[in-house]
């Protein structure tokens, strides 16, 4: 099934051509069609093919020649397209050049054809022998596995699509988190109040790291974890930044390879953790698999499930969690568990764990679509936490995701992370508040399993530089990484369809070798370039004919590159899906970005777009995301922004005289999920920002206001769904608190500075009744702080910050059940003396962090 994915991905983008630039084709679209279909009905076989060529080479070796086949499909056909529109443009359409290009092809075609005819011929060969036989799972799914049901993690709120419970994954190592806890601190009893030391720049030599860390660390008691150590070379080479202080701190290492840890340490053993017992690989299990509340086993198909599980995962919390992820997906019987459970694919071995098998059974029964996504992220270097933002928008640009009727491709692509992740096949590293992903990876286990690597390249999906496990590429290099630099890189690169660089340069040196080989890519004649994606590379040179890339480029990711400008040919890209120049200092771009009919994600670094010269009324009709825009008074909005109507993310700073145009604007914007203005005056301060009510705005989940505001009269002010608020700069004078506590959905609240001027401040009773996280920034004269009977139930972050004046803090909250951690930076000391007071004289044993 993974060449299967990949022909469709093929056959939906030779289908689009179609679609989108039929008289391009002219003469040649009958031929082009008839070599479509034949594709198409050859994937019935090819699903039966490439189940069986694990064991037959002939059928190994028709799959790659069918493979070739049609990937020559694409870049003949691509190729064509290109040079024909290339002709079309610069207004060559009926030269005789052109005539020959339509020749070209169609000779092309024909040895095509000729190609398929003789795969067409094999495959009878081999049918008129053994039959071929899917060996396949057949497994109902009771449950859809495109539901919103809560992924790999639990529910924290009832309005977010992903869930977080820190509790899941740390089951069964009670005795050992004692014993480590002994080891650490010479009593069992856990440590106190600790302090987060500042992050060093990651741009640091070796050297200035080592110094600089000892400098943090020396007179300090400090506790260090080095996690994932692979070679004792490394710790060797961190000794000299840790100083011997000989007051109880201590260096904890975490590594797989025993040999590691004796040489880390030859003083003591190192401390082993054992598989998990019955009981907790039950318990984590059942975590994984999340099985419907009012459902239960009998006790004998139970007793045989926990033997089964148990004898398969042996107490292996990875392989439990990927088993659980994969029947979390599957309808609730014990048939249907237990051919997953007992598919022949298990090798069984008594003396040791099969992850592998567990790894296999687990990809092997991922949908076809679900692969090529998968597969993708082990382009990326391991541990590398992937913006969810970046990966979901590459997706789309790669092809990789289908059409659904009734849904954005935006939801769709979502719908994929979500199974991914709760099939655990991805890890979400990182959360924002409200619960999203915001970054995620592949395991490491994942991403260390050659198998998957030997599936990309079998396929040809993709080719990472100078990687000695993927060897010579079988298949012309189509998606390209590099971790170093590219300068000699010796394989063809004239069919490239992406390119991806993590080459982070040291001490700030531009990349000028990108315009190099991107000019290799380019040739002679034109680039068939999707994806371009250099975040995070210092500089890049980018070449000035980006223009020869105008037909099939989607995705330009530019984020982070600090570069000054952009050249002018970047506006000849009227397919683009994905301009991405935030934190860079372009500060702008050509009108032709009007031009831009495809354009779905703009994310800017405070840049005004030149509206005046635009005449194309329904460009740009498709942007979901405009994010960094600058708008003032010379920014036409009903006669410019206007058109645009189908936002969902909108991040705009604004200097305006009047709002009533920009109000009206946003007001039809009955998509919009996510807004932040900032007003601000000429000199870059906050100014005022007298918007009208935003409750018209029924999707609005996320609002960020920074600028003086009216006062607060009503709930109904803000959008009904509204789960995210952040206010900065607001000037209130009015307490906020008990409109604000009114809000049904409000799950995250950060009051930043000078957003309340006034002296007190109230939780009423019962308010705040879905509220997690609280912010207070800087609400310097603010001195009084109640908080109601039943206020805040599932509170379960507090932060205040730099709030001098403030007397104490309520009892209640010190309190409260849920409550996790409370942060206190930059406080009075006399203010975090009587909460340490409050502390010791009510006895409150905390489960939370207090952190000053």
């Amino acid at each position: 099934m993974d060449v299967e994915a990949v022909v469709s991905i093929v056959i939906r983008k030779l289908t689009d051509l179609l679609i989108q630039e039929p008289i391009i084709f002219n003469n040649a679209i009958d031929e082009i069609e008839l070599v479509r279909i034949s594709l198409r009905q050859m994937q019935s076989f090819l699903i039966e093919a490439e189940d069986k060529k694990e064991h037959d080479e002939g059928v190994k070796k028709w799959v790659d020649q069918f493979l070739a086949v049609v990937y020559e499909v694409e870049d003949a056909i691509e190729t064509f397209v290109l040079r024909k529109m290339y002709a079309t443009r610069m207004g060559y359409f009926f030269i005789p050049k052109n005539l020959k290009a339509d020749s070209d092809l169609c000779k092309k075609i024909e040895g095509i054809k000729d190609k398929i005819k003789n795969l067409d011929k094999s495959k009878t060969e081999m049918d008129q022998g053994e039959p071929l036989r899917i060996r396949q799972l057949t497994l109902h799914r009771s449950r859809s596995s495109y539901q919103d049901e809560g992924l790999t993690l639990n529910q924290q709120n009832n309005d977010s699509r992903y869930s977080v419970d820190e509790e899941t994954d740390f089951i069964g190592f009670k005795k050992d988190k004692g014993k480590l806890v002994t080891m650490l601190t010479g009593s069992g009893r856990e440590s106190g109040d600790y302090q987060k030391l500042p992050l060093i720049s990651g741009k640091s030599t070796k050297e200035e790291l080592t110094q600089k860390i000892h400098m943090i660390l020396k007179e300090k008691r400090y506790l260090v974890v080095l996690d994932d150590l692979q070679t004792p070379d490394v710790w060797k080479k961190l000794l000299d930044a840790f100083p011997d202080t000989k007051n109880g701190s201590r260096v904890m290492l975490t590594t797989s390879n025993y040999r590691v840890a004796l040489r880390a340490d030859t003083r003591g053993e190192p401390h082993q953790l054992n598989p998990l017992n019955d009981v907790d690989t039950w318990e984590l299990f059942l975590k994984k698999v999340r099985l419907p509340d009012n459902f239960q086993f009998s006790e004998s198909d139970m007793f045989k499930l926990k033997r089964k599980i148990k004898r398969r995962c042996k107490g292996l919390p990875l392989a439990i969690t990927v088993l659980g992820g994969l029947l979390s997906t599957k309808e609730v019987s014990y048939e249907v568990w237990l051919k997953v459970i007992e598919h022949p694919s298990w090798q069984l071995d008594s003396k040791q764990v099969q992850f592998s098998n567990v790894l296999a059974l687990s990809y092997n029964d991922l949908p076809f679509h679900l692969r090529p996504c998968f597969l993708y992220l082990r382009l990326f270097p391991k541990d590398y936490d992937i913006p969810v933002r970046r990966l979901l928008r590459l997706w789309l640009a790669e092809g990789f995701v289908k059409q659904t009727s009734g849904m954005t491709p935006e939801d769709t692509v979502e719908i994929y992370l979500e199974e991914l992740v709760k099939r655990s096949m991805i890890q979400i590293s990182k959360r924002r508040k409200d619960g999203s992903p915001k970054t995620c990876r592949m395991l490491g286990v994942l991403h260390n399993d050659s198998n998957f690597l030997s599936k990309a390249q079998e396929i040809g999906l993709f080719h990472i530089y100078q990687l000695p496990e993927m060897g010579t590429p079988k298949h012309r290099v189509r998606r390209f990484a590099d971790y170093v630099d590219t300068k000699e890189y010796p394989l063809r690169i004239q069919h490239l369809r992406s390119y991806l660089s993590f080459y982070i340069q040291k001490n700030d040196m531009p990349a000028t070798e990108i315009d190099s080989f991107l000019s290799q890519v380019i040739g002679q004649g034109f680039g068939l370039l999707r994806v371009l994606d250099l975040e995070r590379v210092y500089k890049p040179k980018l070449p000035n004919n980006m223009g020869k890339l105008f037909l099939l480029l989607r995705y330009l990711g530019l984020r982070w590159t600090f570069l000054d400008s952009l050249p002018d040919s970047v506006g000849e890209l009227p397919y683009l899906e994905t301009l991405d120049v935030k934190h860079t200092y372009i500060s702008s771009l050509p009108s032709s970005i009007w031009k831009m009919k495809h354009l779905r994600h703009l994310c800017l670094n405070e840049i005004r777009l030149d509206m005046h010269s635009q005449k194309h009324g329904s460009s740009l009709t498709h942007l979901q995301t405009l994010w960094g825009l600058f708008v003032d008074n010379k920014t036409p909005v009903k006669d410019g922004l206007y058109r645009l109507i189908n936002l969902r993310k909108l991040g705009l700073t604004c200097h305006l005289d009047a709002f009533q145009e920009l109000d009206e604007w946003i007001a039809r914007l009955a998509s919009l999920q996510s807004l932040k203005i900032r007003s601000k005056n000429q000199n870059g301060q906050p100014w005022k920002l007298n918007l009208k009510p935003l409750s018209s705005l029924e999707n609005l989940t996320h609002l960020y206001l920074l600028g003086s505001l009216p006062e607060l009269h009503d709930r109904y002010e803000f959008p009904p769904k509204l789960t995210v608020l952040t206010l900065s700069v607001s000037k209130l004078e009015k307490d906020p608190m008990p409109i604000l506590a009114q809000l049904p959905s409000l799950s995250v609240l950060r009051l930043l500075a000078d957003s309340y001027t006034g002296k007190e401040m109230e939780c009423p009773p019962g308010g705040f009744s879905m509220l997690r996280i609280l912010k207070l920034w800087m609400l310097k004269d603010l001195e009084i702080w109640k908080v109601g009977e039943e206020a805040l139930p599932i509170l379960r972050e507090l932060e205040i910050r730099c709030c001098d004046k403030l007397q104490e803090l309520p009892d209640k909250l010190l309190s409260l059940r849920n409550i996790k951690e409370i942060v206190l930076t930059n406080m009075p000391q006399k203010f975090v003396d009587n909460v340490q007071a409050i502390k010791l004289e009510k006895k409150l044993i905390f489960p939370k962090t207090l952190q000053f």
